[in-house]
C-alpha cells in the first residue's frame, strides 16, 4: 500500500506540474477575464499579479488582481480570496496609502480567523507587521511578528518561525535592545539550519546578526559570524555582494578590536565589489571606514584621501543622518591628527548637532505616540459611554411600548410594577454611572500622571545626553588646547584633566543609553573605561591581562560618579608607572564587592613595590583628588605593596540599586 501511495503521489505531482506548464500567463489571464478558470488558475494568476506589483508595474498588477478576486469569489475559493486580498493590500502599501492597505489586511485577518485558517492568519499577521514597520510604527510591527511566530510554532513550521524571529530581531535592534536582537537573530539561523532551509537566507541573517554584535560591542562574536557567513556564501556559490557586506562588517569588528591593518584589507575588498555595482552611498560609508582605520594607524595622508573620497562619492544630503554623523566624526579625527584643529572642532560640532537632532526626533516621536494612545483611549471611553446610554434609552422605550398594550386592571397593576422596577433600575443605573464616572476620572488622572512620568523620563534622558555632549566638547577643547602648550608639566595636567572629563562623560553616556537614569552598571563602565584608556596610551589590549573580577553591580549616580573618577586615576597611574616596566607581562585586576556593610574596591597590578609613605606625602593632584573623593564617600584608602602595587578602598556611604 505504501508503494502505491508513493507512486500515486509522484503521478499527481507530475500531472500538476504538467498542468502548470500548460497554462501560460496569457491563457490563464484570458480564462480569468472570461470567468472560466479554476482554483489552480487563480493561484497561478495571483502569483503573476504579485510579481507585477513587485516589479513596480502597480496599476497593471492592481487591475489584474481585481479580476482574480472576482473569479475567486465566483468559485467560492477561500484561499484564493485571502491571497488576492493580500496582494491588493501590498499594492496600496507600495503606493504609500497606509490606511487603505491596513484596512484590507484587517479584513483579510477577520476572514481568515472566521474560517479558522491558521496559515492565512499567520501570513497576514506577518504582512501587517511588515506594513507597520515600513510605516514607522515599530511597536505594532513587533507585536504582529510575535503573534505570527507563536502561530508558526503551534503549526511546527520552523522556516516561518525563523523568518518571523528574524523580523523581530531587526526591530529589537532599532530599540537598542541588543540582547533580544542577538537572541532572536541566532535562533532564526538555528531554526533555518535545522529545517534545511534556504542557505542564502542564512547568509543574509548572518549579516544582520553581525551588525547586532558590532552595535552591542561584542566584536569577537561579530568576527566569527562574518567569517562563518563568508564560508557559507562560498559553499553555495552566492553572489559577491553578500561577501562584500560580510567583509565590511568583519572590517568594522576588527577595527574596533584594534586589528587595523587586517580591517583595511576587508574594507578594500568590500570597496572593490561595491564599485562594480555603483552603490555610491555604501561606497561613501566604506571610504569613511577606511579613513578611520588609517587614522588609527596615524597615516594622515591616506586617511585624508579616503575622507575626501567619501565626500566625493555622496553629498551630505544623499546620506542618511547616521551615516552623515559618522562621516563628521571621522573627519574630526582626521583633521585633528593632521593639525587642522579649527576644522576638527567644526566637524565635532556638526557630529554632535546631527546626533542631537536624531535623538530629539526620536523623543518627539515617542511623545506623539503616547499622546495619540491617550487620545484614542479617551475616544473609546466616550464611545462606550454613548453606547451604554443608547442601550438604556432603548430599554426604557421598550418598557413604554409594553405598558401601552395592556387595557385592564392588570394593565394598571403591571404598569405600576414595571414603573417601580424601572425606577429602581434607574436609581441603580444612576449609582452605577456615578461609580463608573469616578472610576473613569481616576483612570484618566492615572494616565495623565503616567504620561507626565514618561515625559519626565524623556526629559531626564535629554539632560544626561546634553551633559554628555557638553563634556565631549570640553574634552575636544582640552585636546586642541593641549596641542598648543609647550610646557610639558602644563600639557600633562591638561591631558590628565581631559581623561577625567572623559570618565565623567562615559557615566552620562551609559545613563542616557540605558533604560533607567538612576544607576550605572559598574562592570560595563569599567570595561569601557579600560578600553578608552588603552586607546589613549596606545596599549594593545591583547598583549596585557585586564581582569575585571566582579559581576554586574548597579550603583546610584551619586555613588558611581566619584568611584568612576577614582577608577580613572588608579588605572591611569598603573598605565603610566607600572606598565612601561612590564610591557610583556603586565597584569591589572579590578574587583568591587560588598563586605560587612561596606563597598570594597580593589585595583592592583604586578608593578614594582612603592613605599606607601612616599605616595601619601606626594603633592600630586591625582592623589589629592583620590583622597578627597574617598572622604566624600566616608571611605578609607589602603596602599598595597605586597606582590605588586595597588589600592584598596572601603566606602561606608554608598547606595546599591537592585533589580
Amino acid at each position: 500500500m505504501m508503494i502505491i501511495r508513493v507512486i500515486l503521489s509522484v503521478v499527481l505531482v507530475f500531472v500538476f506540474s504538467c498542468a502548470v506548464k500548460a497554462q501560460d500567463a496569457d491563457s490563464i489571464r484570458k480564462r480569468i477575464n472570461e470567468g472560466n478558470s479554476d482554483t489552480l488558475g487563480v493561484d497561478i494568476a495571483t502569483k503573476h499579479a504579485r510579481k507585477l506589483i513587485k516589479n513596480r508595474k502597480l496599476e497593471e498588477g492592481n487591475e489584474y488582481i481585481e479580476q482574480i478576486l472576482k473569479e475567486a469569489k465566483r468559485l467560492h475559493y477561500e484561499n484564493g480570496i485571502i491571497q488576492a486580498q493580500s496582494v491588493r493590500a501590498s499594492y496600496y502599501a507600495d503606493k504609500n496609502e497606509f490606511e487603505r492597505s491596513d484596512s484590507i489586511y484587517h479584513q483579510v485577518l477577520a476572514f481568515a480567523n472566521k474560517r479558522g485558517n491558521k496559515y492565512a492568519v499567520m501570513n497576514t499577521l506577518n504582512s501587517m507587521g511588515l506594513n507597520y514597520f515600513n510605516h514607522g510604527d515599530f511597536e505594532l510591527a513587533l507585536e504582529h511578528h510575535q503573534q505570527a511566530a507563536q502561530i508558526a510554532k503551534e503549526l511546527n513550521d520552523l522556516s516561518a518561525t525563523a523568518r518571523y524571529m528574524s523580523n523581530m530581531a531587526r526591530i529589537y535592534n532599532l530599540f537598542s535592545d541588543y540582547e533580544n536582537a542577538i537572541r532572536y537573530g541566532k535562533r532564526a539561523i538555528e531554526l533555518e539550519k535545522r529545517e534545511g532551509g534556504d542557505q542564502l537566507s542564512i547568509v543574509i541573517r548572518m549579516i544582520n546578526l553581525s551588525n547586532y554584535f558590532i552595535e552591542s560591542g561584542r566584536y569577537v562574536e561579530a568576527i566569527k559570524t562574518c567569517r562563518d557567513g563568508v564560508t557559507l556564501n562560498h559553499e553555495i556559490q552566492g553572489e559577491s555582494v553578500w561577501d562584500a557586506y560580510l567583509r565590511n562588517n568583519l572590517g568594522l569588528a576588527m577595527m574596533k578590536s584594534g586589528e587595523l591593518q587586517q580591517s583595511i584589507k576587508e574594507f578594500e575588498f568590500a570597496r572593490r565589489v561595491f564599485s562594480e555595482i555603483a552603490d555610491s552611498a555604501t561606497l561613501a560609508t566604506i571610504a569613511s571606514n577606511l579613513a578611520q582605520a588609517y587614522s588609527g594607524l596615524k597615516n594622515w595622508n591616506r586617511a585624508s584621501f579616503y575622507l575626501q573620497e567619501s565626500k566625493r562619492l555622496a553629498a551630505d544630503d544623499a546620506l542618511d543622518p547616521e551615516s552623515l554623523r559618522y562621516r563628521f566624526e571621522v573627519g574630526a579625527l582626521v583633521h585633528e591628527g593632521s593639525g587642522d584643529y579649527r576644522q576638527a572642532l567644526s566637524d565635532y560640532r556638526q557630529s554632535i548637532l546631527i546626533k542631537d537632532s536624531i535623538y530629539a526626533a526620536t523623543q518627539q516621536e515617542n511623545i506623539m505616540s503616547l499622546r495619540e494612545a491617550f487620545d484614542a483611549d479617551m475616544r473609546d471611553d466616550s464611545i462606550r459611554h454613548h453606547k451604554q446610554q443608547a442601550a438604556t434609552e432603548r430599554e426604557l422605550r421598550l418598557l413604554d411600548q409594553r405598558i401601552s398594550k395592556h387595557k385592564s386592571v392588570w394593565l394598571i397593576v403591571s404598569g405600576l410594577m414595571i414603573a417601580a422596577l424601572a425606577f429602581t433600575s434607574l436609581l441603580a443605573f444612576r449609582n452605577y454611572r456615578k461609580k463608573q464616572i469616578a472610576h473613569e476620572l481616576l483612570l484618566e488622572q492615572k494616565e495623565i500622571i503616567e504620561e507626565k512620568n514618561k515625559e519626565n523620563e524623556l526629559l531626564l534622558g535629554e539632560i544626561h545626553h546634553r551633559v554628555k555632549n557638553n563634556l565631549q566638547v570640553i574634552s575636544s577643547l582640552l585636546s586642541l588646547q593641549g596641542k598648543s602648550i609647550t610646557d610639558e608639566n602644563a600639557r600633562t595636567a591638561v591631558e590628565a584633566g581631559k581623561l577625567r572629563v572623559r570618565s565623567m562623560e562615559l557615566v552620562h553616556t551609559l545613563l542616557y543609553e540605558g533604560t533607567h537614569f538612576s544607576f550605572i552598571e559598574m562592570r560595563t563602565f569599567t570595561q569601557r573605561l579600560t578600553t578608552n584608556l588603552c586607546d589613549v596610551y596606545g596599549i594593545d589590549m591583547k598583549k596585557i591581562d585586564i581582569r575585571i573580577l566582579f559581576p554586574e553591580l548597579r550603583l546610584d549616580v551619586d555613588t558611581a560618579m566619584p568611584i568612576a573618577l577614582i577608577l580613572n586615576e588608579t588605572i591611569v597611574n598603573a598605565f603610566k608607572h607600572s606598565y612601561p616596566k612590564h610591557p610583556d607581562d603586565f597584569i591589572i585586576s579590578i574587583d568591587m564587592k560588598e563586605e560587612a556593610g561596606e563597598l570594597v574596591l580593589l585595583v592592583k597590578n604586578n608593578g614594582d613595590r612603592v613605599d606607601p609613605t612616599v605616595i601619601q606625602n606626594s603633592a600630586s593632584f591625582g592623589f589629592r583628588l583620590i583622597d578627597l573623593l574617598t572622604r566624600q564617600l566616608r571611605g578609607t584608602m589602603e596602599i598595597l605593596d605586597q606582590q605588586g602595587f595597588g589600592f584598596k578602598f572601603r566606602f561606608k556611604e554608598y547606595k546599591m540599586v537592585n533589580g
